[in-house]
């Protein structure tokens, strides 16, 4: 049997870490679909997102074997430098190298000057951050590292990964026509059982959950201001990692200013293991984010058999048309406060349909075997 290749792949945080959402979500999702098809030895903190602990029970610094198949060094931050990396890289046999991310000093910019001259197979994953809304944030601070990176032609022996179309424009746009792009979506958890079930809905009631970091991008604050115009008995309970605090203090401003019928609830942090079973509970997942290179946890909504209500800048189109909520336009807020006007109507009957419909969908993702096979071509030769 042909051994199979290895693939060496960095990335800021990683399992069991799972506070810095979307990235880990993709990678593991990853691994755990093409673990037959390639040996995964991956790179990343021994720390979660935002926090400086860390993890127990795991030893730093040393490879650890998964129960995936794969094997994880978790770099404690003493040894985050340019030459421990650099060792580390050399120390291990691999094909290809996978770098997740585009700003990130020690796990996307050191390993590619790492790999100059290794004759090693490159590929780097821009995980969204080079779409125009993210760029918008820190825009100087990020253009003046994109001149640079261009400058020193960091990306000249590189392939890049996109998602799907539009962020292999994104790619172009940032980084040249003359990119090398491959497109290859993210894939679903691995052995998923999509349920049936609905929940309790009556006219003039609506449970919410929102599942996102705070902070400005994923646009909680918009939320909130449509909320407080709402007649209807609303809950809404908020699930992400206080990321920027000063946005949440402004959120909290408006929080306390909601009349009887919101309910608004901050419920901390989530862990990936408990996501499903907890939008089961709910009758649609908001996320009004400025831009979202996936959105896992609309699938996650999806896969739960609940609908949602988010903006138009995600991959998810047409929800309406296919009865799986609705994508909406940020600047139309009267059409915003109308759907979620119009979701807290919903009798029985009209929510049910909705749940049929996100059931039937997350199967024929499941189902399609040819969105595996692109993850598959991507490490192709």
């Amino acid at each position: 049997m042909k051994p199979k290749k290895k693939i060496l792949l960095f990335i800021d945080w990683y399992l069991p870490g799972f506070k810095a959402g979307g990235p880990i979500t993709s990678c593991a999702n990853l691994v755990g679909h093409l673990s037959n098809y390639y040996d995964f030895y991956i790179v990343t903190r021994n720390t979660d997102y935002c926090e400086k602990e860390p993890y127990e029970f795991i030893k730093p610094n040393v490879w650890n074997n998964q129960k995936d198949g794969s094997s994880v060094y978790y770099v404690s931050d003493s040894n985050l430098n340019f030459s421990f990396l650099k060792k580390l890289v050399k120390s291990i046999e691999f094909d290809i190298m996978y770098v997740n991310g585009i700003y990130s000093k020690y796990f996307s910019i050191y390993p590619l000057l790492i790999s100059k001259g290794m004759g090693k197979h490159v590929l780097v994953s821009a995980r969204g951050m080079l779409a125009g809304s993210a760029i918008g944030i820190k825009f100087y601070k990020k253009r003046l590292f994109l001149f640079l990176a261009s400058l020193l032609k960091l990306y000249r022996e590189a392939e890049f990964h996109a998602t799907n179309e539009d962020e292999k424009q994104d790619i172009y746009n940032s980084i040249g026509k003359n990119a090398n792009v491959k497109i290859a979506p993210n894939l679903h958890k691995v052995n998923l059982n999509i349920p049936t079930s609905s929940t309790e809905k009556v006219k003039d009631v609506l449970s919410l959950i929102s599942i996102a970091r705070i902070s400005p991008e994923k646009n909680l604050y918009q939320l909130l201001e449509i909320l407080m115009k709402q007649t209807a008995n609303i809950t809404l309970d908020i699930y992400g990692t206080l990321y920027n605090l000063k946005y949440w203090q402004e959120c909290q401003v408006l929080i306390s200013k909601m009349p009887n019928n919101i309910k608004i609830s901050y419920r901390g942090t989530i862990h990936p293991k408990s996501i499903e079973e907890t939008i089961k509970k709910y009758h649609f997942l908001t996320l009004l984010s400025f831009g979202e290179n996936f959105g896992h946890v609309v699938l996650e909504s999806f896969m739960a058999a609940r609908p949602v209500i988010i903006s138009d800048q995600t991959p998810w189109k047409n929800l309406n048309e296919k009865v799986l909520g609705w994508d909406l336009d940020l600047k139309r807020k009267g059409e915003i406060n109308n759907t979620i006007s119009e979701a807290a109507q919903m009798n029985q009957k009209d929510f049910d349909k909705y749940v049929a419909s996100c059931s039937k969908f997350s199967k024929s993702i499941i189902e399609d075997e040819t969105i595996v096979k692109q993850s598959v071509d991507l490490f192709g030769n």
